[in-house]
């Protein structure tokens, strides 16, 4: 009788501490779930709240598009009067990103600029003229 209680013992400290090691890993988890909620919910509050900061980044972006160190667009973002949506939502896309990830207003356009600018119509916007 002693000897299998002493077997139940030794197995249930066994199973202790198996279960003490589980959750020490996951109190660590928990604990980086925390660290990532409270950067993403940081890099949030970097945006500001309301339509402001889409607006002036909207305008900024026809004005680039338009200009000659841009796309040479006259018509900007609307070329031909047709809205460029694919254009514009990859290149709000990549701002976007770059905001949540911390990126000031103006370090996030130069992101969209870098993308703008290894694009194919910006290639052929600034393709030296054949001889």
């Amino acid at each position: 009788m002693v000897r299998a209680l002493s077997v139940i013992v030794v197995c249930l400290s066994v199973l202790v501490f198996w279960e003490g090691r589980a959750l020490v890993g996951l109190k660590a988890d928990l604990g980086a779930e925390r660290v990532a909620q409270q950067q993403a919910a940081s890099a949030l509050h970097a945006i500001e709240a309301g339509p402001d900061e889409m607006v002036r980044t909207v305008t900024w972006l026809q004005a680039y598009v338009a200009s000659t160190d841009g796309l040479h667009r006259a018509g900007g973002l609307c070329a031909d009067n047709t809205l460029d949506a694919a254009g514009l939502g990859g290149w709000l896309n990549v701002y976007v990103q770059a905001r949540v990830h911390g990126a000031s207003e103006a370090d996030a356009r130069q992101a969209v600029i870098a993308a703008i600018r290894t694009s194919p119509d910006w290639q052929r916007a600034h393709a030296a003229p054949a001889r």
